[in-house]
C-alpha cells in the first residue's frame, strides 16, 4: 500500500508542478514527467504480476511434484496417474487469462494426499 500511495504521490505533485507553473517550457517538462512516471508505474505494475505468477506456479508445482513423488514411493502409482490424468484434462491453457494451473495442481495434491492418507494398498 506505501508502494502505491508513493508512486501515485509522486504522479499527483508532478501533475500539480506541470499544472501550477507559469514558464511553458516547466510545465512540458513535468508534464512529460508525469508521462514517464505514469510509464514507469504500468512497467512495475506488470513486472510484479509477472512475479506474483512466477511465485504461484512455482508453490503449485512443488506441491505437486513432492505429493508424487510421495505417492509413488508409497505404491500409489494408479492413484497418481488418475489424479494426472484428471489433471491434464481439466487443465485450459489460453492466451487470454491466467491458466488454471494452481487449482487444478491444488486439486491434484489434495486427491493424492487423501489417498496416502487414508492407508490404502494396492
Amino acid at each position: 500500500m506505501v508502494i502505491i500511495v508513493l508512486f501515485f504521490g509522486v504522479l499527483a505533485g508532478l501533475l500539480a508542478c506541470a499544472v501550477g507553473c507559469e514558464s511553458k517550457g516547466v510545465r512540458l517538462g513535468f508534464g512529460i514527467g508525469a508521462f514517464a512516471w505514469a510509464c514507469l508505474i504500468f512497467v512495475v505494475a506488470g513486472i510484479a504480476e509477472s512475479f506474483e505468477q512466477n511465485l504461484w506456479y512455482g508453490v503449485s508445482a512443488k506441491g505437486l511434484l513432492d505429493e508424487s513423488v510421495k505417492a509413488l514411493e508409497s505404491g500409489k502409482r494408479a492413484e497418481v496417474r488418475a489424479a494426472w490424468k484428471r489433471m491434464s484434462a481439466d487443465l485450459e491453457v489460453t492466451y487470454e487469462h491466467r491458466s488454471n494451473f494452481r487449482e487444478v495442481a491444488d486439486r491434484a495434491v489434495k486427491e493424492m494426499r487423501k489417498v496416502g492418507d487414508s492407508g490404502r494398498a494396492d
